[in-house]
């Protein structure tokens, strides 16, 4: 497959063939195999194989980016190396199975006669009740994981069909709550610096409360969703095995089970995904790495979605950039008129709440020029190094400052202020620093990104 679809042309019809001969393979598998039901489990893993090839075929006949084509071959081959460890597991479980039977017969005949046939009764009476027990709970077992791993390919598919973030969230939580009968699901992912993982999406009520307080945790934390961002190892909290070290949320006080698994991209934690239920002991560890492998689907979706969202952003900034070039460099009325233009186009193109204008006074102060939401700010002044315009305007390169509230170097002047992250880029003319342009928003879920720094200083 791989080789076909690095051809300039991939023969779609055969890897078709391909794939039905796969099946009439399977289907021959479970119609003449002794014990099919005690497989489910492994073939099983095969037709979560197909599932997943379909998709990802689907996807990559839709002519996808670099991004999506390598994510697309990276999910097949994680399908295939599954299905593959599953039917080795299942190999090398009836070889050991043989290897115990014929020691346990070997040590027997050690015995006498009369204790061997005296104990061979009780094993023979007795081992027929425990091996038709062990092979009920087995089959049990194999139906319950075969279903686990449809559920995890059915949000795995839906996960791989989405190209916006909030639609993949929304669409994925409430398929994980409704399928797996989980109360709660919410996807944490981690700022650009690594220090925090905030709230991206939530189910419920009590997700929706989270969401508007902007929740975040701080990575390496007690918390379960810090100790999992931090050690990239999933956590299993249990009310009856409750520690001094969990903290149980407010907004979701009858949570008797939690599971937080990381999510991972490249070898790197992008955040977590986090499941809670209303029972106790609701995670047993068969559940984990299916629960795993599902949060690497959703971190690869996440991914390609952020990847299609950037593009997107990019293109509507770059769109706007132009125009607003087009609108400043025109005539103008006053001096005046245009800073407060600037600072418009400012807070429109990057989606700010406020923006303004900093331009250094002969006393060698940096004062005010222009303010969106607070005109009447305009003629404030600060001291050089005093606040994000006057260490921007210092240091001539951008600073970005996601809690504000926190910074040291905030200006006193702001201090009362609903500051909570700010971005500051040099105005440069011949190399050198003329003025500062500043950013505000409200939400400390919204800082400020690399890419808005990009576009700010193309702006400035």
């Amino acid at each position: 497959t791989e080789t076909e679809l690095n051809s300039d042309l991939a023969d779609y019809d055969l890897l078709a063939a391909r794939r039905a001969s796969v099946v009439d393979r399977l289907a021959s598998i479970r119609a003449i195999a002794p014990g099919t039901e005690e497989y489910a489990s492994a073939l099983a893993s095969v037709d979560t194989l197909l599932i997943v090839f379909d998709s990802q075929l689907a996807i990559y006949r839709g002519k996808p980016t670099p991004v999506q084509v390598a994510a697309l071959r990276f999910e097949i081959q994680r399908a295939f190396q599954g299905a593959e460890d599953a039917l080795g597991a299942l190999y090398q479980k009836e070889e050991q199975d043989f290897y115990t039977a014929t020691s346990s017969t070997l040590s027997t005949v050690r015995g006498t006669q009369i204790i061997l046939f005296t104990v061979g009764i009780l094993i023979i009476g007795l081992g027929a009740v425990l091996v038709t027990n062990i092979r009920r709970a087995a089959r049990r077992e194999a139906v319950l994981a075969s279903g686990r791993l449809q559920v995890a390919a059915e949000v795995g598919q839906a996960a791989s069909s989405f190209l916006g973030l909030d639609q993949l969230f929304d669409t994925t939580l409430n398929l994980i709550c409704e399928r797996f009968g989980y109360f709660y699901a919410a996807v944490f992912l981690t700022d650009d610096k690594g220090e925090y993982a905030a709230l991206r999406a939530a189910t419920g009520e009590a997700g929706r409360g989270l969401l508007a307080k902007g929740h975040k945790v701080l990575v390496g934390s007690n918390s379960t969703i810090g100790s999992v961002t931090f050690n990239n190892r999933p956590r299993v909290f249990h009310e009856s095995r409750r520690t001094t070290e969990y903290f149980k949320n407010e907004l979701l006080p009858s949570t008797r089970s939690e599971l937080a698994i990381p999510l991972r991209q490249g070898g790197q934690i992008i955040g977590a995904l986090d499941v809670q239920s209303l029972e106790d002991d609701a995670f047993s560890q068969d559940e984990i790495p299916i629960l795993q492998t599902l949060a690497d689907q959703i971190a690869v979706a996440i991914g390609n979605a952020a990847e299609f969202t950037r593009e997107q952003v990019r293109a509507r900034q770059m769109s706007a950039l132009s125009q607003a070039a087009i609108e400043l460099t025109g005539p103008q009325i006053s001096l005046e008129y245009l800073l407060e233009a600037v600072a418009r186009r400012a807070t429109s193109l990057l989606g700010a709440e406020d923006a303004g204008i900093w331009l250094p006074t002969e006393e060698g102060e940096i004062q005010l020029k222009a303010n969106v939401s607070q005109p009447e700010s305009v003629g404030r002044r600060l001291k050089m190094n005093e606040g994000v315009s006057g260490q921007v305007f210092v240091t001539g390169k951008p600073l970005r400052i996601d809690d504000y509230g926190r910074w040291e170097g905030r200006s006193t002047a702001s201090a009362s202020e609903s500051i909570q992250t700010a971005m500051g880029v040099p105005l440069l003319w011949q190399g050198e620093t003329v003025g500062v342009l500043t950013a505000t928003r409200s939400q400390s879920s919204r800082p400020f990104t690399t890419e808005d720094e990009r576009i700010a200083q193309l702006f400035a």
